[in-house]
Parts: C-alpha cells; sequence; structure tokens
C-alpha cells in the first residue's frame, strides 16, 4: 500500500471509531471532521518539529495559534476534549475519549498525522 492510499485508510478508521462517539453529527459530518483533525494535526506536527529544530518565525507561530484556535472550535463540535502536545516525538493532537481509550504513552487516542 502507498503512502497516500495508508492515509486515507488511517482517516478512514479514524472516522469510523470517532463516529461512535459523536452520534449527533451525521456519518458524513464525522468524517469530516476527522478529516480535518488529521490535517490540522499534521500541519501542527510539522510546526513542533521546525520549533524544536531552529524555532518558528513570526509567520509559523501565527499559523500555530490559528490551529489551536482551529483545534478548540473543532472540540466543541464533536463535544471532545481534544489535547496538544509540542513535543515532536509524539502526537500533536490527541482526542480524550470518555472511556479513557489510548494508543498512546501520553493517554488519548492519537490523531494520525
Amino acid at each position: 500500500m502507498n503512502k497516500k492510499a495508508q492515509q486515507e485508510q488511517d482517516i478512514l478508521e479514524f472516522g469510523v471509531f470517532l463516529q461512535h462517539y459523536t452520534p449527533h453529527l451525521s456519518p458524513q459530518d464525522t468524517l469530516a471532521a476527522a478529516t480535518r483533525l488529521v490535517k490540522l494535526a499534521r500541519e501542527l506536527g510539522r510546526l513542533n518539529l521546525q520549533a524544536c529544530n531552529v524555532g518558528l518565525t513570526p509567520r509559523q507561530d501565527k499559523r500555530k495559534t490559528a490551529i489551536d484556535t482551529e483545534l478548540s472550535a473543532l472540540s466543541l463540535e464533536l463535544n471532545l476534549p481534544l489535547d496538544t502536545s509540542g513535543d515532536p516525538r509524539g502526537a500533536a493532537v490527541r482526542v480524550l475519549f470518555p472511556e479513557n481509550f489510548s494508543n498512546t504513552w501520553g493517554g488519548g487516542w492519537a490523531v494520525p498525522e
């Protein structure tokens, strides 16, 4: 399986898992939210790596703030808490499910990047 196909598969699996916890959303809306989460997590992960290696430019710092704002809005839409990390070695964004499901050392469910 090539990289793009694997990423699409990861998004789909994450969306199906997320649907169980977002019954107030249609499956299409949940998949759209999962896709947005993955996109934001990927971008935040790249910014975390940049910040660790050489620091962020003012423009990148502004974008990181905008991503945090988007994630807060998405958290309210999903009615699920989200946790972010600035450490490039781990998941940039984690969903904190009510049953404390975890697929990471730091707790929470890592949003695929």
